[in-house]
């Protein structure tokens, strides 16, 4: 998603602070992203060296939320509003928000990692369920991601496109957001922490972690950082993929599993198994 940061002097600072790019490999994919190409909700950003797999990598426009907000323009979109709890009622489900709302359909598609999934299907899924079992080791199934967005006071020194995917600990990714176009006004980083660093350091203080990221970083740059925050995500990378595309726990009422734990840990693994789930429950209504 995009983060901003406004400063004191009026002007924002912009952050591509999660997924990175993307890029469309299967057809049904790639259709729907040579549309957004032309009506201008994505554009090509760079294309991958050989090292990597040498796929074009696009990006949203002005940033990557860009890409879930024309997929769900149409829709009833509830921002900010975590759910607790789903329950089977009748011939339904309820879903129960944190802050105490309620909201009932036949069919649900849970799309979030599969540790939070049991969070949220406790009172479904019980000890004995195949899926709790598959998610039971979640430190196997997902690594972690620390991150840390910088403001800078000039010009990074980076080169066109303004990123660079590193092999060293403790950083992983280095994106300039000015370059890359989406913050205009300021000079910002995204800095994404790498795996085995994520792991060592995810239960430690985060100005700790921030001062490793720091040394690690400056050293890179011509300017100077002048703002900082420090991110993670507990269930950021699913290093092992689940059998099939998506998971149906249950039908009549309809409950169906879905994400990039299916197919591939890759905004178009995330795509095609919402996609898949989405068919589901359109066939069940016929």
């Amino acid at each position: 998603g995009t983060h901003l940061i406004a400063l004191e002097d009026g002007r924002l600072a912009i952050f591509d602070h999660g997924a990175q790019f993307f890029t469309a490999k299967g057809r049904r994919f790639r259709d729907d992203v040579a549309t957004w190409l032309r009506n201008g909700h994505v554009s090509r950003w760079h294309r991958a060296n050989v090292h990597h797999d040498g796929a074009m990598r696009f990006c949203g426009i002005p940033g990557m939320s860009a890409v879930p907000d024309v997929m769900a323009r149409d829709l009833d979109v509830r921002l900010n509003t975590r759910i607790t709890n789903i329950q089977q009622v009748a011939d339904a489900w309820r879903a129960t928000s944190e802050d105490g709302q309620t909201f009932e359909s036949p069919h649900v598609i849970v799309a979030v990692p599969l540790p939070a999934a049991l969070l949220i299907l406790n009172g479904v899924l019980g000890p004995e369920s195949d899926w709790r079992k598959r998610a039971i080791s979640e430190d196997s199934l997902y690594a972690p991601c620390l991150a840390a967005l910088y403001v800078l006071d000039g010009p990074s020194g980076m080169n066109t496109p303004g990123c660079e995917h590193l092999s060293f600990s403790p950083i992983q990714w280095i994106c300039d957001n000015h370059i890359k176009g989406v913050s205009p006004q300021v000079h910002t980083l995204t800095v994404h922490a790498g795996r085995d660093f994520s792991m060592r350091w995810w239960t430690e203080d985060r100005e700790a972690v921030g001062r490793e990221l720091d040394a690690a970083v400056q050293t890179r740059l011509r300017a100077k950082i002048v703002h900082r925050e420090y991110h993670g995500w507990k269930h950021s990378f699913a290093r092992h993929t689940l059998p099939g595309v998506i998971g149906v726990v249950q039908t009549g009422p309809t409950l169906v599993l879905a994400g990039d734990a299916f197919v591939s840990p890759k905004v178009e693994g995330a795509y095609e198994s919402g996609k898949e789930a989405g068919n589901f429950i359109a066939g069940v209504l016929g």
